[in-house]
This record gives C-alpha cells, sequence and structure tokens, in this order.
C-alpha cells in the first residue's frame, strides 16, 4: 500500500502553484502527522519569503525500506519542473520519507529528510567524436643481400 501511495503523498505535498500557494500549503498541511506540521509550515514560510514559483513533482522510483501495520520508510526519486517558461528549468531530487498510519486508516508523512536536493537536469553531454585510426607505419624497405646491416 505504501510503495503505490507514498510517492504520491510525497509529490502531492512538495507541489504547488504561485497562484494557489495557500491553498496548496494547507493541503500540504494535511497530508503530514501533526508532529511533522510545524517542521512543514516552517519549510513553506521560508519558501515564501524567497519568492514562490510553481513547484511541481512527480515520483520516478521508489524503495520501502521498512513497513509495519502502521509505519513505513521509503526512499523516493522525484523530478519535477520549477517555474513557469521561459525560466523553467527541470530538477530532480530524492528524499527518505516516514509514514505513520492514522486513526481513519489515512497514510501521513511523519518526517522528511532530502538526501540529494533538487538540483536542475542538464542536458546529456555529447559523445566525444571517435578518434581516427593511428596510420599504420609505412613498411620498410627490405635490405640488400650482403649489406651487412650497417
Amino acid at each position: 500500500q505504501i510503495e503505490v501511495e507514498g510517492p504520491k503523498i510525497v509529490a502531492d505535498m512538495l507541489s504547488y502553484t504561485a497562484k494557489t500557494a495557500n491553498d496548496d500549503f494547507s493541503r500540504a498541511q494535511s497530508l503530514v502527522t501533526d508532529g511533522y506540521r510545524q517542521e512543514l509550515t516552517r519549510q513553506q514560510e521560508a519558501v515564501r519569503k524567497v519568492g514562490l514559483v510553481d513547484n511541481d513533482y512527480w515520483a520516478t522510483n521508489t524503495a520501502v525500506l521498512s513497513a509495519t501495520p502502521d509505519r513505513a520508510t521509503a526512499l523516493i526519486l522525484l523530478q519535477g519542473q520549477r517555474g513557469v517558461a521561459p525560466n523553467q528549468r527541470f530538477i530532480i531530487a530524492s528524499v527518505r520519507a516516514s509514514f505513520e498510519k492514522a486513526a481513519a486508516g489515512k497514510w501521513l508523512i511523519s518526517d522528511l529528510t532530502v538526501l540529494a536536493p533538487p538540483k536542475p537536469t542538464a542536458p546529456a553531454p555529447a559523445a566525444p567524436a571517435p578518434k581516427s585510426p593511428a596510420p599504420a607505419p609505412a613498411p620498410s624497405a627490405p635490405k640488400a643481400p650482403g649489406s651487412g646491416g650497417r
């Protein structure tokens, strides 16, 4: 269950648009435990201070590290977009997310640790041009018989 739901919860918590940030941040706060909400709110306020830009994430890979009926931990690789065209950039990040099951049976994020912070993705470097093979050495002229080699 956490393998399917966990990555979507994390992506939903981290995604917002500048126009709807207040609603998006409130929604994000509903996806976390009471114990983690203060930390999330602090991070959201820091984002507001530096300026809001659209931030859209989706999970591309997940590994569940541990799971019990009411707790789980997963590694999640995220890709996304930050900003809007023409200043939009593609980003990647990896996180370790801890989850707790609420009384209503809903999974909530209880902790999120960024393992590799969001980085812009760069285009793949061009492959180096293949080197030309070195020319074959010229054949040496045969020695005349009786020349003694000197």
